[in-house]
């Protein structure tokens, strides 16, 4: 009798820790599997979205003159529009303007990396009719812009393209740093490996900076709003940033998302893939004009191609290396 007691007793003791055990297991079962699903709703969402940038390309006028799927005029506003739609219908809320006006407040920013600057899509407040409305806008585009220590201003793009302001000549120019280098007195265009870096460290500065400042005036929007969660801008790698500059692309964040008994924090980068092309070099040798593929590395190009077809308009016939 007395040890059918005390199993009793030490039933009725382990019972609440075993049961809560299992319920912590379960809710972290949950949480894992959510934060999969969610996971996978993110990146599909920007995929998505980088792929609708590319769906009505149509050539920029700053670019005319240089034929390459680069220089096109993104559809920004396709793409976040294509990204809030993934996202509505993973969650179950594509006919529900209520919820979705409720997720939105946990997506503080989406950006577009554009060829030559960065757009930011937030959300921002506006007035009508004597009452305060929320929308997503399309922020005015920041160029990638370096100025160097004798005052000369270099607007980057997403390859060697650039458009040079020479404070010693007081003019603009624009070309391949492999044509300027040359042409143009700026001291970093004659050096390519130094180039390269400014121009990637200058693109990754303007993004994390926008970025920045577009959470942080979330943070006080959505604090009027009732959620007390506190928006950062996470620390991604740095060979994440390097990869996600060498295409035009898509950037987003969901922080705070609630999820259980805890909260949903992750970023996802897409890249459209419209950016591969490789650049052609035109040389003249012994009076013939020939094109080299840029891993020839040709000797004082005199000319730079975006495509064979383009070069041999003017006369260059394609030569291996």
């Amino acid at each position: 009798m007395k040890i059918t007691k005390l199993a009793i007793i030490f039933v009725l003791i382990a019972f609440p820790f075993t049961w809560l055990n299992r319920l912590h297991a379960t809710e972290q079962s949950y949480n894992m599997r959510t934060e999969m699903a969610y996971n996978s709703m993110l990146d599909t969402a920007v995929d998505d979205a980088a792929y609708a940038l590319q769906s009505k390309l149509k050539q920029s006028e700053a670019f005319t003159g240089y034929d390459s799927d680069k220089r096109y005029s993104l559809e920004g506003q396709l793409a976040v529009s294509t990204f809030f739609n993934t996202i509505f219908m993973n969650l179950n809320a594509v006919e529900d303007h209520t919820v979705q006006e409720t997720i939105k407040h946990y997506i503080p920013a989406v950006g577009v990396i554009g060829y030559d600057g960065f757009s930011l899509f937030t959300e921002e407040e506006y007035e009508a009719s004597g009452q305060s409305y929320y929308k997503y806008i399309m922020r005015p585009i920041k160029p990638y812009t370096h100025v160097d220590d004798k005052g000369n201003v270099i607007h980057f793009t997403l390859d060697d393209y650039v458009i040079v302001y020479c404070s010693s000549t007081a003019q603009w120019s624009r070309g391949y740093r492999q044509e300027l280098k040359d042409r143009v007195d700026v001291p970093l265009l004659t050096d390519e490996q130094l180039f390269d870096a400014v121009r990637r460290q200058t693109i990754i500065a303007r993004i994390q900076d926008e970025l920045a400042h577009a959470i942080n005036q979330n943070n006080e929007k959505v604090r009027r709003n009732g959620i007390s969660y506190t928006f950062t801008l996470p620390t991604i790698p740095d060979e994440e940033w390097q990869n996600s500059i060498n295409d035009v692309g898509v950037i987003a964040f969901i922080q705070g998302l609630p999820m259980g008994s805890g909260v949903y924090n992750n970023y996802a980068l897409g890249g459209s893939r419209i950016l591969r092309a490789s650049l052609y070099y035109g040389v003249t040798q012994n009076g013939i004009k020939y094109v080299y593929a840029s891993k020839c590395s040709p000797v004082d190009p005199e000319k730079v191609f975006s495509s064979p077809k383009e070069a041999a308009e003017e006369g260059y016939i394609p030569r291996r290396c």
